[in-house]
């Protein structure tokens, strides 16, 4: 045997062993993917109950149009998709019967290579957009007409956008297909999310839509005016309630909706949070002094009578919301962010000094955003602040423009500003920026980061943000 047949054969082996490989290492992975269990007693999503869920009405329609974004941004980033499982899988397989087939057909070598190559080049580049992230350009334009939208509120919430206004709430993908809406709210309803967990409530009533995952859903009615709801990533959630007699009383509940933990207090609350793990209730409560007002954060143990483990003063910040995760607290104040055990000790803070708090915003994938106004002698300019769930910081990006909004997903933060967005990177790095047509005062980011959810007019629009 010729050393050219000796090394073909030796080339032939290490490829298929490296394909087997991936292979198997891909089905591990799938293995060691933890799956959610399911409650039955929970309302499904795609279920019709009564006027909780409606297949269509005829005030809603869907349209679509051309982009109404122009690009203001030289386009020279590179992609930066993530290839997925089941696309890895495909390829390897189908690479190791394709030289499989090689050996017995030398002569069709050639031309089969590149039309792997060139169907490899087609999905990554996004001309053919089958995996999660890719951008698909028939998105682009797309508009769904939604009537009055005024005192509505929309969220980022898994692949979907989550919007809520008096009398409906709508999830919407990118080719802005609505997939569910309830008609039983009534007043403006405040959306919250956390990981998989979402509540949508409306004070005024004391209705409560608490979405436990993607699939299920519950609506909750409070005998009590409805201060504020919480929701944990597993699917507990906290009623802060008024009640007669007390300021307010608090109402923790599991994800199958039972009752875990009530109290009674004079003190004037905030916000309150569960753990994930529901065994522990952090509170933030205002107080005031002669010159100013403060909250006070006290941690309750859901599990035992004497439940009050700590409670830390924080004389020179006011708390206005609080985020479980894991077994940390974060509370946002309005002087400063610090991250508390639960046991109340700070573990981390970060502070505004110097700059004027505006907004925030947080993604479940571990990155918070801040949005500051800083003042020099000549000009005031924006100025946004990227943090990991560690409190360091992985970025900032100024901006001279007025920036409206941000919101952070999936390593990516979108600002919005007046006649476009620009698109940053979890570095602080400028990606994209576009300019628009029409005026917006708010755009929330998918997690793909290539699209927008965009509200004006009585109409929400998807956006053009990354291409």
């Amino acid at each position: 045997m010729s050393d050219f047949e000796k090394n073909k054969i030796n080339n032939d082996d290490i490829t298929k062993d490296t394909a087997e490989k991936a292979a198997q290492e891909i089905i591990n992975d799938k293995d060691n993917t933890e799956v959610l269990p399911k409650e039955s007693d929970d309302v499904s999503l795609g279920e019709t109950e009564g006027d909780l869920a409606e297949n269509h009405d005829d005030n809603y329609s869907d349209e679509r149009s051309d982009d109404e974004f122009s690009d203001d941004t030289p386009d020279d980033e590179p992609s930066s998709k993530k290839v997925s499982s089941v696309f890895k899988v495909w390829l390897v397989t189908r690479f190791v019967k394709l030289r499989k087939f090689i050996k017995k057909k030398p002569g069709k070598r050639v031309i089969i290579s590149l039309v792997v190559l060139l169907l490899a080049v087609l999905v990554l580049t996004d001309l053919i957009p089958i995996l999660p992230n890719s951008y698909n350009r028939f998105y682009v334009g797309n508009k769904y007409t939604l009537g009055e939208t005024q005192g509505c509120d929309f969220e980022s919430y898994g692949d979907n956008v989550l919007y809520a206004d008096e009398g409906r709430v709508l999830a919407f993908g990118p080719d802005m297909e609505a997939e569910y809406k309830v008609t039983t709210f009534e007043g403006d309803p405040i959306i919250r999310v956390n990981g998989e967990g979402a509540a949508v409530f409306c004070p005024q009533t004391g209705d409560a839509m608490i979405i436990r995952d993607y699939d299920t859903y519950k609506i909750v009615k409070s005998d009590e005016v409805l201060k504020n709801v919480s929701v944990n990533t597993n699917g507990g959630y906290v009623f802060v309630c008024n009640k007669s007699g007390f300021n307010t009383v608090l109402k923790a509940y599991s994800s199958s909706h039972k009752l875990i933990y009530e109290r009674n207090t004079n003190s004037d609350v905030v916000d309150a949070v569960l753990s994930d793990d529901s065994e522990m209730l952090i509170v933030a409560d205002m107080r005031s002094s002669e010159s100013d007002i403060y909250s006070v954060l006290t941690f309750f143990d859901t599990t035992k009578e004497e439940s009050v483990i700590s409670e830390v003063e924080l004389s020179d910040n006011f708390i206005t919301e609080l985020y479980p995760c894991g077994n940390k607290v974060i509370a946002f104040g309005l002087k400063y962010t610090a991250c508390y055990a639960m046991n109340g000790s700070e573990i981390w803070r970060i502070s505004y000094a110097d700059k004027e708090f505006k907004s925030f915003d947080i993604s479940d994938d571990g990155n918070i955003a801040f949005l500051f106004n800083r003042y020099n002698s000549e000009l005031s300019e924006s100025q946004v602040e990227i943090y990991d769930f560690d409190g360091d910081k992985t970025g900032v990006y100024k901006s001279k423009e007025n920036v409206r909004s941000i919101s952070v997903n999936n390593d990516y933060c979108l600002l919005s500003f007046e006649g476009g967005t620009a698109l940053i990177d979890e570095d602080g790095d400028l990606c994209k920026k576009k300019k628009a047509s029409f005026d917006f005062s708010r755009v929330v980011l998918y997690d793909n980061y290539n699209f927008g959810f965009s509200v004006n007019d009585r109409v929400c629009k998807i956006l053009s943000v990354k291409h």
